[in-house]
């Protein structure tokens, strides 16, 4: 049931509490043709079709060129495993070579282990401390159906409840 609940939290918020209510377009679906859109969306509809046309001027390109292509792709995963396993050893024996430049070393204390291997009065003496740490934390459900109630001040949601879309979106070449 647990799976269910954080399946049923991702989806959009309802649209009288989604950002729309300020004027935005939030979760609206543009499409080319549409006499009703906004300046501001009609650029975005316009990048999107300049993307397109992008993508299909480099799939033709691609296609013409296959063999190009595919000799390409062979030597960059050839060229990516060669890079890790350099990588690798080369982190691994703390050493620079090549393009690998070791350049900086960061030091970093346990503050957790001095305390349990040195003792209360030792760790104080060498400078550490002891204090207590507020961590305010909320379920998201609950502070939904919370704010949905009423029960949260739309001006206090305004700032504390943020909105944060997902997109399925075409990936970067390499």
């Amino acid at each position: 049931m647990a799976t269910k609940k954080r399946a049923a939290s991702k989806k959009a918020p309802a649209s009288d509490t989604s950002p729309a209510a300020d004027g935005k377009t939030s979760g609206k679906t543009l499409t080319y043709g549409d006499p009703n859109v906004t300046q501001e969306e009609y650029v975005v509809i316009q990048a999107v079709r300049e993307f397109e046309v992008a993508e299909q001027t480099l799939s033709i390109f691609e296609e013409e060129h296959k063999a190009i292509f595919t000799d390409y792709r062979e030597l960059i995963e050839e060229r990516n495993q060669k890079r890790e396993a350099a990588d690798k050893l080369v982190r691994g024996r703390d050493v620079s070579c090549g393009p690998w430049k070791r350049y900086t070393e960061t030091i970093k204390w346990d503050p957790d282990e001095l305390y349990q291997r040195m003792g209360r009065d030792n760790f104080l003496a060498i400078g550490g401390t002891i204090g207590t740490e507020l961590i305010y934390t909320i379920d998201k459900d609950k502070a939904e159906l919370a704010y949905k109630a009423g029960n949260i001040p739309k001006t206090v949601a305004e700032t504390a409840r943020k909105a944060t879309p997902s997109f399925h979106a075409p990936k970067a070449k390499t």
